[in-house]
This record gives C-alpha cells, structure tokens and sequence, in this order.
C-alpha cells in the first residue's frame, strides 16, 4: 500500500528588513523524531566584531540541544554555553569570544546538535532568539539583530526566511512531492532521495494562491 501524507499550504508573501550593522541568524531545518541533526548559526556583520552574546530560547521539553560547536573558520576564538536554570532547561546562553580580539567571520559561526525527542509531535518548533550582543575590539557595542529559526520535525509546513518550507517524513528511497489547486490533478515539482535526516522537502517562494501538497513514494 503506497502511503501519502498530504499538507495544505496557503502560501503569502512575507518581508524581513535587515537594517543591523550585525545580524545572527538561527538555523532552519528539520529531521524525524530521534534524528540529530547539526544546525549551523550564522553571522553577517560590516562591522569588525570580535564577539557576540544571544541566548537561545526552545522547548526542552520536545527537543534536545547538546554542545554548540565552535565553527572551524572562527580561529582565535573560543565558545562558552550554559542553561540559564538547569532545574528548567530551555533557555541557553552562548558567547563566541576571543582573547586576541580576532574579527569574527562572516558565515556559520557555530553548530548545534538538536534532536527532536521521540515524544515530538510533527510540525515547527521555534528556535527564539532574545538579547543579541556584538562589540568590537575597542568595546564599541554595535547594532546587533538576531533572526529566531525553526525546527521542523517529520511532516511539516512553515514559513522561512527563504520561503514556505513543506516537509515531509521519508516514505522510501525515492520520494516525490506534488501539488494541486483543486486537489484534482496533480503534478510533480519535486524528486528526492531519502534523506539521512529521514525527511524530505521543497521550498516554495511566497504567492497569494492557494495550493495543496503531497508527499508519496510513486508518481
């Protein structure tokens, strides 16, 4: 029996102004229940910053965050992180730091393993960003803005910085996705390969129709 998942989207536009001197962003991705996955936090700064603070607010109840990693082209940097309250995790402070006063750069500037728990239930879970802070080597403080993320698991629909993102969890080694504005005739916009994150998805830029969308394992 071939078995389809089918998603409603009603897709709208949306605008994002980035008028920061530096902005962070969080990661938007996903993976099924049990699955982790390494997201990678971004920077893009014109500003010549050596550190930048923000906490990283989720529910731990549903997933789980383990050690941020430092990424490799931060060199002369270190990472520090720590749960707020360890009695109640779900708030996590990281702060990317250098003791020579290197200059950050721009791109992924750590990654976090998340694992949505196997008690998860399909759909986005936000990944909330509060209280950026970036300074440069004169301890200028700098205009600093900070883009929350997603976490999307198994079959899921959400809007993201790039678009309306329609996922859905891995039926077989080769899945399709379709779509239909009268839930009548379909077609294919997208073939993909079992991912090893157990999902598989599109990204479809903003509109004002309406559209519906499948996941199946045959054309």
């Amino acid at each position: 029996m071939t078995r389809i998942l089918t998603l409603l989207a009603v897709i709208m536009g949306a605008s994002l102004a980035e008028t920061a001197e530096t902005i962070i962003r969080l990661p938007e991705d996903g993976a099924v229940q049990g699955y982790t996955m390494p997201l990678q936090i971004t920077l893009d700064s014109v500003a010549p910053i050596t550190g930048v603070q923000f906490d990283l607010k989720y529910d731990a109840t549903r997933l789980v965050i383990e050690k941020p990693i430092l990424d490799p082209a931060q060199t002369n940097h270190s990472l520090d992180f720590a749960e707020l309250d360890i009695k109640k995790p779900g708030t996590m402070r990281i702060v990317v730091h250098s003791s020579t006063n290197a200059v950050l750069v721009n791109g992924p500037i750590c990654w976090l393993p998340i694992t949505a728990q196997t008690n998860a239930p399909n759909g986005a879970m936000l990944l909330t960003g509060v209280g950026p802070v970036s300074g440069t080597a004169e301890a200028q403080d700098v205009s600093t803005k900070i883009f929350s993320g997603k976490f999307m698991v198994g079959n899921a629909i959400a809007m993201t910085r790039n678009g309306v993102r329609i996922q859905f969890e891995s039926l077989s080694e080769t899945n399709f996705i379709s779509q239909s504005v009268d839930l009548i005739q379909w077609s294919t916009v997208s073939t993909n390969l079992a991912g090893t994150n157990g999902i598989f998805f599109i990204v479809e830029k903003p509109s004002q129709s309406q559209r519906f969308y499948k996941g199946h394992a045959n054309e």
